[in-house]
């Protein structure tokens, strides 16, 4: 299969409507985070060498600038993970397929099934933690960026804010199939903290985009 980040965006697009059950809401949470990640670095590379930027503190605009390789890092990650979540899919899938009619049989298949349900809830966990620290990363250039640019800041917030949804509902769905009491506990609770910080930071981007909007 080839990687779905390969495709052309028809081909994506029309591969998510198809009857295959992957890519899905992982896939496109990912891919919406590397929007928002893109989005930023955008506003930030339209935001260098214009007036109102040089004329801020230089403390200011050496942060601002440090977020380019950053942002830059987090989009790479970000359309790993695009792949990521559809191969985990497919490796769950493959496990329940796996043959059951010898106990040795059933034991790897029970094996095999907890496993790929761990890494299906593992990787959309990664993703939301990559999403959250782009949206760490949005109020600054919210605040500092070009001005002309408000709508484009605003956008990569409301992106971000669906791909750390879209990753939470691929956690939680997985959870169930979970015997690590461990790992449901610590993943349900890294969600929740997630949760209420992203709309934090979303809320932030989004009071500075309509303020200025004005």
């Amino acid at each position: 299969m080839a990687k779905l980040v390969d495709y052309s965006l028809r081909d994506f697009v029309r591969e998510t409507a198809s009857n295959s059950p992957a890519p899905g809401g992982g896939s496109c949470a990912a891919l919406a985070g590397a929007e928002a990640a893109a989005l930023a670095r955008m506003v930030i590379s339209l935001s260098l060498g214009k007036k109102a930027f040089l004329e801020l503190e230089q403390e200011i605009q050496d942060a601002f600038i440090g977020k380019q390789e950053i942002l830059q890092r987090l989009e790479d990650r970000l359309l790993y993970l695009v792949d990521e979540d559809t191969q985990a899919f497919l490796k769950l899938m493959s496990a329940f397929k796996l043959p059951k009619s010898e106990e040795s049989e059933v034991k790897r298949r029970k094996t095999a099934i907890a496993e790929a349900t761990i890494t299906t809830a593992s990787v959309p966990l990664a993703t939301a933690q990559a999403v959250m620290e782009v949206l760490e990363l949005l109020p600054l250039i919210a605040r500092y960026g070009n001005r002309n640019c408000l709508s484009d800041i605003g956008t990569a917030a409301l992106l971000a804010d669906t791909a750390l949804g879209g990753a939470h509902f691929n956690v939680l769905i997985n959870l169930p199939g979970i015997k690590d009491e461990k790992f449901v506990k610590d993943a349900r609770t890294q969600v929740e903290l997630q949760k209420a910080r992203g709309n934090e930071l979303k809320d932030e981007v989004l009071a500075e985009v309509y303020a200025g909007l004005k």
